[in-house]
């Protein structure tokens, strides 16, 4: 660092020799602080990300004139950093400690130097990350889930370090192909939670994807629907599948009309199976009821089938808390108060859940829901009548 230092006070007075000496040097120090930074130990590694990101502040300065080996090196560091980036086959995922910390820090460092890349050649980074991504998912089932982890995390990186419009129907990008790796590999199969999970952050954080490619939304959705997705084992990964869908599916709603009544169906068909279950959190189902929300709407039912949906999504709302609110009023246990009052509670929630689905552009009216809430809300009135747990009745 202070090598690179010396040399931009140098080019700075205008001291040419001297200048130039310095900055071969830095040339000459690059093989070994490669190796430096490749080292097996991430404290050796982390302590030479200050002396790159200086490397790369000399690289932009000489971006119009660069030397000769300039790409070769800036290719040879994202790479490295791209490995380094996996997670270590001993991390442990579900009771992360201190060692796990320092890691996401280290590896938070290596994502400082992948965006300054990033600045200085989109392009590059773009090709050599296409190298190494579709390489991976085209050989995933062969591979450690690290490797492929990483492969599918550095396409989704692009996004926050690459703008533009990669998706545009009339011309082919490397992300546009590389999207079409990752939905046509197979590798959302791949039985590992945090490759699952970035397989899933992937697809919906390149929405605009499948708003040209709609084709592909079927099978990411079945995807989500799965063992893959919300019957996952993993409890981590099926929460937060349950916000990616809700996000997923109001992003690509106009392109699914065909399909929206059986994903609804499925869904339904999930939530009903596993209501009473400790399968989804309170909040993991309030993204579901909004997911259903959208698909009743997107079924293009017209008004008539779109109340009968909504009715149908509600019914059960209603038959549990017709079922819980006499026994919260005949419960003399105060923790039994409690969890009955709180039940009441999500049941309002999940129903006003579904109704976030309306908006100033698709009233509720215009819907064909009015009376399918009409007829629910009296019912959930009746809780105020309740004299014990009134501070949780009435909030909800």
């Amino acid at each position: 660092v202070q090598l690179v230092s010396s040399y931009n006070k140098l080019v700075k007075t205008g001291v040419v020799g001297p200048a130039n000496q310095a900055r071969d040097a830095i040339d000459v120090k690059l093989p070994h602080m490669f190796k430096f930074l490749n080292d097996d130990g991430d404290d050796i590694s982390q302590h030479v990300i200050p002396f790159f990101l200086s490397y790369l502040t000399v690289l932009k300065a000489e971006n119009e004139n660069p030397r000769p080996n300039a790409k070769e090196s800036v290719q040879a560091l994202l790479y490295i950093i791209i490995m380094k980036m996996k997670y270590d086959e001993s991390y442990c995922f579900e009771d992360s400690g201190e060692e796990e910390a320092m890691f996401l820090e280290y590896r938070h460092n290596l994502k400082v130097v992948f965006d300054n890349i990033a600045q200085l050649n989109p392009q590059l980074l773009l090709e050599t990350i296409y190298s190494i991504a579709v390489q991976a998912l085209q050989q995933w089932q062969s591979l450690p889930f690290n490797e492929v982890e990483v492969a599918i995390r550095s396409i989704y990186l692009i996004g926050e370090v690459v703008p533009g419009n990669h998706f545009a129907a009339d011309k082919s990008t490397l992300l546009k192909n590389m999207m079409e790796a990752i939905v046509s590999s197979g590798v959302s199969f791949n039985t590992h939670p945090e490759v699952a999970k970035q397989f899933f952050e992937t697809v919906v954080r390149y929405e605009k994807f499948f708003q040209q490619n709609a084709s592909h939304i079927g099978d990411v959705l079945s995807a989500f629907l799965d063992q893959r997705g919300l019957l996952h084992d993993n409890a981590g990964l099926r929460s937060r599948v349950c916000y990616l869908l809700s996000r997923f599916v109001k992003s690509v709603r106009t392109h699914i009309q065909n399909i929206a009544g059986d994903v609804l169906k499925q869904l339904q068909s999930i939530m009903a199976h596993h209501a009473q279950s400790e399968l989804f959190s309170f909040h993991d189902q309030l993204f579901l009821y909004e997911t259903a929300g959208i698909l009743i709407i997107g079924c293009g039912t017209g008004p008539e089938g779109t109340s009968t949906l909504m009715k149908e999504t509600l019914a059960p709302l209603v038959g549990s808390f017709r079922m819980v609110l006499p026994q919260l009023c005949a419960a003399k246990d105060d923790m039994e108060q409690v969890r009955l009052a709180e039940s009441i509670s999500h049941v309002v929630a999940y129903a006003g859940r579904v109704s976030k689905t309306f908006s100033s552009q698709q009233t509720m009216k215009q819907c064909g829901c009015v009376e399918a809430f009409c007829e629910t809300i009296p019912c959930f009135l009746e809780a105020l009548a309740v004299p014990v747990m009134r501070d949780i009745l009435h909030a909800s």
